[in-house]
């Protein structure tokens, strides 16, 4: 081979070399120091921090290798009339206070809270209930109140958790196939009646124009290991889902990140940003 055919080789070497660490490290962008999780044998090292940590996990992981880009929403305005006459039936009886911004409506051992942001709360004031209820009937409770705001919004059965102070059920919104897990109703069931209820709803526009690889769900695991500071034992991840998490907010309008929802068997959730590995809520 002559000179300047030798040179051309190595300028195309060059070449080609630039452009796989250009794509390397466009690839990481947003994973910064979590990136090395995507090396080989990831999973056994999962395996024996989980182990190590206490945690049981009997579920099969998620696919992580897609890009994703921030969801735009904004907050809904509730039926509160509808939602007054629900929980308060007889409404002569009905103090009204406001509080710090927010807004409380009391009835003997029944309150209703709405704060800035537009999240709504109700909490029925009891002594532990010993009555046992079914997880049916708990969901057919749960129905009605679903039938309360179906015309605002539609939500979808997430998960059902039976604790102590009895079933938890939480139903959250979708888009474009992924659960918004701030758009959401929490509902807590015990001896035939509801005693608890969160609900928070929002709207989702569009999304951003810019996606990002997202990490993938062992590095969100990893990340979920390190900020668990109690005694594990006993707990297990029971879910692990992708979808969109943001706290309240009390704005017109923002955007919120992808995450990786961990839930644990004790009731427990934590978000895990998708593109950065942090701590978003819990």
């Amino acid at each position: 081979m002559d000179l300047n055919g030798a040179k051309t080789v190595l300028i195309i070497a060059f070449l080609l070399l630039n452009i796989f660490l250009g794509y390397q490290l466009w690839q990481q962008d947003g994973a910064s120091q979590f990136a090395y999780f995507k090396r080989e044998g990831e999973q056994p090292r999962l395996e024996s921090a989980l182990e190590e940590a206490g945690f049981k996990m009997n579920i099969s992981l998620p696919r992580g290798a897609m890009r994703l880009s921030h969801l735009y929403v904004e907050p809904v305005n509730l039926p509160r009339q509808e939602l007054l006459d629900y929980f308060f039936p007889h409404s002569k009886e009905l103090v009204f206070q406001k509080k710090e911004q927010a807004v409380h409506y009391l009835q003997g051992n029944k309150r209703l809270t709405i704060d800035p942001s537009k999240a709504i709360s109700f909490q029925l004031n009891v002594e532990r209930v010993e009555t046992e209820i079914t997880k049916e009937k708990a969901m057919e409770l749960a129905s009605e109140f679903l039938a309360l705001i179906s015309d605002t919004v539609q939500l979808k059965e997430d998960y059902q958790v039976k604790l102590e102070e009895g079933w938890h059920l939480h139903y959250s919104q979708e888009f474009n196939g992924f659960p918004i897990f701030s758009s959401y109703l929490h509902i807590v069931a015990a001896g035939e009646k509801i005693i608890s209820t969160e609900l928070y709803l929002l709207n989702p526009l569009n999304f951003s124009g810019q996606e990002r690889e997202i990490i993938p769900v062992s590095t969100a695991l990893i990340r979920f290991l390190e900020e668990y500071a109690k005694d594990a034992r006993g707990r297990e991840i029971i879910q692990i889902n992708l979808g969109f998490y943001s706290p309240h907010y009390e704005a017109e309008r923002w955007e919120i990140p992808p995450v990786w929802r961990i839930l644990l068997n004790s009731g427990e959730v934590f978000y895990i940003n998708a593109f950065t590995g942090h701590l978003e809520g819990r």
